[in-house]
C-alpha cells in the first residue's frame, strides 16, 4: 500500500474508531459498575465481604482507565487534536492510576486493622477517608469520560466536527 493521503486517511479513520471503542468501553464500564454492579453487591453482602468482591472489579476498571486514558491522549495527539482533547484523557487515566496504585493500595493496607480482630478507630477513620477519596476519584473520572464523549462529538456552528479533532469539516 502506498503511503499517500488515502492511506493516512484510512489510518486516521481507524484511530478514530479505536478511540470511540476505548472511550465507549471506559464510560460504559464505569457507568455499569457505579450504577449497577457495586450497589447490587453492597446490597446483598456485608460491607467487608462486598469490598473483597468489588475490589478486583474496580482494579480492572482502574487499570483499563489508565491504559485507555493514555491511549486516547496519544490518539488525539496523533490526529492533531487540541490540547484539551489530548490532555483530559491523560489526566483521567492518571487519576485511575492514582486511585488504584495509591488510594486502593492504602485501603488494602488499612483494611485488616479497620475490620479485623482488634480493629481501631484510627484505622477505621483512615479507611473511611481513603474510601471517600476513592469515590471522589471514581466520580470525577466518570464525569470526565462524559465530558470526553461530548468533546469528541460536539458540533460547531452547525457543522459536525472532524471526528476527534475539534475542527470544522
Amino acid at each position: 500500500m502506498k503511503n499517500g493521503p488515502k492511506s493516512h486517511q484510512m489510518i486516521d479513520q481507524g484511530l478514530v474508531s479505536l478511540a470511540w471503542l476505548l472511550l465507549g468501553a471506559w464510560f460504559g464500564g464505569f457507568l455499569l459498575f457505579g450504577v449497577g454492579i457495586a450497589p447490587s453487591i453492597f446490597r446483598v453482602l456485608s460491607a467487608p465481604d462486598a469490598g473483597r468482591v468489588v475490589g478486583p472489579l474496580l482494579e480492572l476498571l482502574h487499570v483499563y482507565g489508565l491504559i485507555a486514558g493514555l491511549a486516547l491522549g496519544a490518539i488525539a495527539y496523533r490526529l492533531g487534536c487540541d490540547r484539551l482533547r489530548v490532555w483530559l484523557p491523560v489526566a483521567l487515566g492518571v487519576a485511575c492510576g492514582i486511585s488504584e496504585f495509591v488510594v486502593t493500595a492504602g485501603i488494602d493496607r488499612v483494611r485488616p486493622q479497620a475490620f479485623g480482630v482488634g480493629a481501631t478507630e484510627l484505622a477505621q477513620a483512615q479507611f473511611a477517608r481513603l474510601h471517600q477519596i476513592s469515590m471522589v476519584l471514581f466520580i470525577a473520572v466518570g464525569v470526565g469520560t462524559i465530558a470526553l464523549v461530548l468533546l469528541y462529538s460536539i458540533r460547531l456552528r452547525g457543522h459536525r466536527t472532524d471526528a476527534l479533532r475539534g475542527r470544522i469539516s
